[in-house]
């Protein structure tokens, strides 16, 4: 018998990105996985920039986890909400980083990317991102410019 790999259906990440200040954190709501088990979540999104970011200045997106739904990675809260960077952030996994031009307005599309590779190739219970906006701009105001999703991934009998 094979192996098949299946994916879910894309999900939505709940996360405020919309106008996140230049130097801000933010971090969404933790992702349950103690129900649908997948083995590894592929990311992505769109993020905007505001008005007249600053060229080779960055959006980095890193992941958390906790294996117990409560004890999560450098501090994280599982709740969309503001991230204190307070020196716990080098525990972070880093999932992908943005280098942004000096194009106001842009949209920078991103993923997908594995979140079990951050965490030595499991997928944790519970999961989470965190956006850290050193692009030299205020993210863009519509909520609809600044999307993130996953997809789940499941192995199944072929």
């Amino acid at each position: 018998m094979a192996l098949e790999t299946t994916y879910g259906s894309p999900t939505a990440i709940a996360i405020t990105v919309t106008s996140l200040a230049d130097g801000s954190w933010r971090q969404s709501a933790a992702v349950d996985n103690s129900t649908n088990k997948h083995v590894d979540a592929l990311v992505g999104g769109s993020i905007q920039v505001g008005t007249s970011p600053t060229a080779g200045d960055k959006i980095n997106i890193y992941a958390y986890g906790a294996w117990d739904a409560s004890n999560y990675t450098a501090g994280a809260s599982g709740s969309d909400a503001a991230y204190t960077a307070d020196g716990e952030e080098g525990l972070l996994k880093l999932l992908e980083v943005i280098e942004v031009d000096a194009t106001s307005d842009q949209d920078y599309s991103w993923g997908p990317v594995g979140v079990a590779q951050a965490f030595d190739g499991v997928l944790p219970d519970s999961w989470g991102v965190i956006v850290n906006n050193e692009s030299g701009a205020t993210l863009n105001a519509t909520g609809t410019n600044n999307q993130l999703d996953y997809v789940g991934v499941k192995y199944t009998n072929a």
